[in-house]
């Protein structure tokens, strides 16, 4: 939500669960969205969603799901956590915000 309403160069969303599609079209930067395809918010189909509204107003954005990963697998501190995906999703991170925070 951030992304749509404040000036960002990039913007990461980790298995949001209420991000509303009626924004995509005021999304002002890329975004990388990481999320868990156990999760139920959001669930693979509110991600598919997304998706297809953000490429409908041809947004740049770039989404993984992890298998065997539900909400909040990056919370190193709840039964939830799984290292494998987490581990994923930092790399997604760091690689994501190196290639559009480089230039700002």
């Amino acid at each position: 939500m951030v992304a749509c309403s404040t000036s960002v160069h990039a913007a990461v969303d980790c298995y949001g669960g209420r991000a509303d599609i009626a924004l995509a079209p005021t999304l002002r930067c890329p975004l990388l969205g990481l999320f868990g395809n156990d999760d139920q918010s959001p669930s693979p189909d509110d991600v598919a969603a997304m998706a297809k509204a953000l490429e409908a107003n041809g947004k740049s954005f770039d989404f993984h799901s992890y298998d065997d990963a539900g909400h909040a697998f990056f919370s190193v501190d709840r039964p939830s956590y799984r290292l494998d995906a987490a581990k994923d999703g930092w790399r997604q991170i760091w690689a994501f915000f190196g290639t559009h925070l480089k230039e700002a």
